[in-house]
């Protein structure tokens, strides 16, 4: 189960970066302002990595305790 949680965390810091890029390339070559790139980086990529973050942390101790 923790390797879910370090596989979301992972893949919402790829979405960030992703999404930080598109938004820099379309606002620096077409003059575009897509709001949608700028909400999948700031707003729900930071929550899938917050996700992770607390899911794994309880894993690792729900594991500690158990030992």
């Amino acid at each position: 189960m923790a390797k879910y949680f370090s596989r979301l965390m992972f893949i919402s810091v790829l979405v960030f970066l992703v999404s930080f890029f598109i938004h820099i390339m379309l606002v620096s070559l077409f003059e575009i302002d897509e709001t949608f790139w700028v909400i999948l980086g700031m707003v729900v990529a930071p929550t899938g990595f917050a996700i992770g973050i607390i899911g794994h942390l309880v894993l690792r101790l729900k594991n500690r305790s158990a030992k």
